[in-house]
């Protein structure tokens, strides 16, 4: 089961990070969100939402097909 987390940037925004997975840069947490349930929609996976502080505040299970 691939893991995908959502995290604060260093500078500003959000990014999306996990084993084999390209780290993306976005905006806002939401989109960060919505990218990985996109990278994990065919294979399926767990995606793990931080909060500002690095604390996981949410954890979604992303079902295959």
């Amino acid at each position: 089961m691939s893991v995908l987390h959502v995290v604060p940037a260093e500078r500003d925004g959000w990014k999306v990070v996990g084993a084999g997975a390209a780290e993306r840069h976005v905006p806002c947490q939401a989109d960060a969100v919505e990218d990985a349930c996109l990278e994990l929609r065919y294979e399926g996976g767990e995606v793990v939402i931080h909060d500002l502080r690095g604390r996981v505040r949410d954890k979604r299970t992303v079902r295959p097909g």
